[in-house]
């Protein structure tokens, strides 16, 4: 009976802890990585595209 009550208590114990522990990750842990749409990809680049082509009027 008393190991039955010694091996709950470490089971118990082990439970709380990883609780713990796993509340402090989510609280520390970066903001969430994104991961971009093709469509986001494709608006990047034709912005990029669009920027050069206005630096190029520019320069001429």
């Amino acid at each position: 009976m008393i190991e039955f009550m010694m091996f709950s208590a470490v089971c118990l114990a082990i439970f709380v802890l990883a609780k713990n522990i796993s509340k402090q990750a989510q609280t520390q842990s970066l903001k969430p990585i994104r991961i971009e749409t093709e469509e986001e990809m494709r608006r990047k680049l034709q912005a990029k595209k669009q920027q050069e082509q206005d630096s190029k009027h520019f320069k001429d």
